[in-house]
């Protein structure tokens, strides 16, 4: 499949609005999300980094009026908004033709790069590889089938018209994906392999979205999957949603109590991108890689995370009133923060802690140990000018082959350690970046506000 000039932005914002599911779930946690901490409601540093990355890769002859703030801010006097650094390249231009012209070849040259791996996995005799490569071709398909339907750039807020966009935008996805999904939910009903059906159960559940099971993938099911992988935390948290969309409360419970005693959590999609880059050719153009990086990283921010709603439920503050209960849910909270593989474990961990009497420091090592690894993450994944230096391309290699290996958490836990700086030291970093961040939202928003306000009154005095 060859993506239209143009798509990548399209790309990252139906990528975007997946992974804002995540977030969506994350909010549920938390015990009044009228007061949610800034971290909610930012963008991860990684979806920032699609985002970029996409409005100067897809959208090269005009710079975004974000990108221009970044890339005057960052930028010394002496280069243009509009120049940027480029791995085995030197400094473009995006503004001018010849720049452009070069950033889109080398897009198209990736575009095709990423089909024949894709294509490569698919035919792979290794069924976990078989897996990845169904699963990447069905996110460049749902996405090619949502390319122009997507709703307007950003967050559509109390816009009717651009959520309904937005979600038939999704529902698009959803169909063009579909074949491939069935495909892939046929193959791992004939194979023993966790990863292979992990896979699978998790892309069925990502497809549907709370509607009724349907085609091949009524061969899958999160129960079998937890039976090939019974030590994986995530697979019972899909037995859990399973159990609880048919109520069947006694299996939703015997779930959750599995999600406790597990001592792993494997999502095996985040495994994708390092195994295709695994089969990139030797010697391709730096910036090639980079743009082949993306497009796996924007499938890989589309996957599907567990759904946690149960474990809401069962630990919610009036269930761990009981004594029994409040223990059980310690031990689902020690879990998720000892074994999980993302951020949102940590931050569900720190949660259902809470509710369950988790002494303060303990609290607070959690959610320190949250905000250094958001400051970590920031510092892997670029924005503006910088995401297309060899440095930064180097970093995020490196990072994709750790998430493959321990996940997001033992990826940023590794990081951290080398890092050689304190937890709280990172945390402090995080939180001054984050209190900055929303300070300027406010005045950005004030200074808008100011301005719609007296456009109006312009308006009516005319």
């Amino acid at each position: 499949m060859r993506v239209r000039p143009g798509a990548g932005r399209r790309i990252a914002v139906g990528a975007l609005a997946v992974a804002a599911l995540a977030v969506g779930v994350w909010c549920l946690m938390m015990p009044n999300s009228k007061t949610a901490p800034p971290i909610v409601a930012e963008v991860a540093p990684a979806e920032r980094f699609v985002a970029s990355w996409s409005a100067s890769l897809a959208n090269a002859k005009r710079l975004t009026r974000e990108s221009q703030t970044i890339a005057v801010a960052a930028l010394p006097p002496a280069r243009k908004a509009s120049e940027v650094e480029v791995c085995g390249v030197g400094v473009v231009d995006l503004a001018s033709p010849e720049g452009a012209a070069q950033i889109k070849r080398a897009s198209d040259d990736a575009e095709v790069v990423v089909g024949r791996l894709i294509q490569a996995m698919q035919t792979s005799a290794d069924i976990g590889m078989r897996a990845i490569g169904l699963y990447l071709g069905s996110v460049r398909a749902g996405m090619e089938a949502a390319r122009d339907n997507t709703a307007q750039e950003g967050d559509c807020g109390a816009s009717q018209a651009c959520g309904q966009q937005l979600e038939s935008s999704m529902r698009d996805y959803r169909n063009g994906a579909q074949p491939l999904i069935d495909t892939l939910a046929r193959v791992a009903s004939t194979t023993l392999d966790p990863m292979a059906y992990g896979i699978a159960v998790q892309a069925c559940r990502s497809r549907e979205r709370g509607q009724r099971r349907a085609g091949a993938c009524q061969l899958v099911s999160a129960e079998q999957w937890a039976r090939l992988d019974p030590d994986n935390a995530v697979a019972w948290l899909h037995v859990a949603a399973s159990a609880h969309s048919r109520d069947d409360g006694a299996v939703e419970v015997d779930a959750l109590q599995r999600v406790a005693s597990a001592r792993g959590s494997r999502l095996y999609g985040d495994r994708a991108p390092d195994v295709a880059l695994s089969l990139l050719p030797v010697g391709i153009a730096p910036l090639e890689r980079a743009d082949v990086e993306f497009s796996l990283l924007v499938a890989s921010v589309g996957w599907a995370l567990p759904e946690y709603q149960s474990v809401s439920r069962y630990c919610s503050v009036e269930a761990v009133r009981d004594a029994n209960r409040r223990q059980s849910c310690d031990a689902i909270a020690s879990s998720l923060v000892a074994h999980g593989s993302t951020l949102i474990d940590l931050a569900i961990g720190k949660v259902v802690g809470t509710r369950a009497g988790w002494p303060d420091e303990r609290i607070d090592a959690v959610k320190a140990e949250f905000d250094a690894a958001r400051a970590i993450q920031a510092r892997i994944f670029p924005t503006g000018d910088e995401m297309l230096a060899c440095d930064s391309i180097a970093k995020v290699r490196t990072y994709l082959g750790r998430v493959a290996q321990g996940g997001e958490l033992g990826a940023v836990r590794l990081a951290i350690q080398e890092s050689g700086e304190t937890i709280a030291d990172l945390a402090r970093e995080y939180r001054v970046a984050a209190e900055r961040s929303m300070r300027e939202a406010q005045l950005r928003n004030a200074a808008e506000q100011a301005a719609s306000a007296s456009a109006s009154a312009a308006s009516s005095g005319s």
